[in-house]
């Protein structure tokens, strides 16, 4: 309890809506129902984060504190396996990493088939001599 009377909890930045309703022992319903009533659909195996969770239980009466992260939290500790380290790498996280996977798959793929495609025609017409006249 905090200094004023009100039930303090300690909420990770992420937290489930099940987890969420155990940690203020009420049903996962009514929490998904306050949910709802501030303009947020989420069921009950959805993350939600700590702003969000802060408003909820505060509705039903409890005080949130921000859970101090882990210590050995592996993004935080830099010991990512590799094919995340890659991807982190390239560039295909997050916003931007989308941006780039639609680029390269609806942009760059069907122009490298197209010129696949006519270098093939060609050298069907003509056969090799015409793909490389000066030979």
């Amino acid at each position: 309890m905090s200094e004023n009377g009100v039930k303090t909890v300690e909420i990770p930045s992420t937290v489930t809506v099940r987890d969420l309703a155990e940690m203020i022992d009420v049903s996962p319903i009514e929490v998904i129902k306050q949910l709802m009533a501030n303009g947020v659909m989420a069921n009950i195996n959805q993350q939600v984060d700590f702003d969000t969770a802060a408003i909820v239980i505060a509705e039903f009466g409890f005080e949130a504190e921000h859970l101090a992260a882990e210590e050995d939290d592996l993004e935080e500790a830099g010991e990512l396996p590799l094919w995340r380290q890659l991807f982190y790498l390239i560039g295909f996280t997050g916003f931007e990493g989308s941006l780039r996977r639609c680029i390269w798959h609806f942009l760059f793929i069907p122009i490298i088939l197209t010129v696949l495609f006519v270098l093939l025609c060609l050298f069907l017409v003509f056969g090799l001599p015409g793909l490389f006249p000066m030979f």
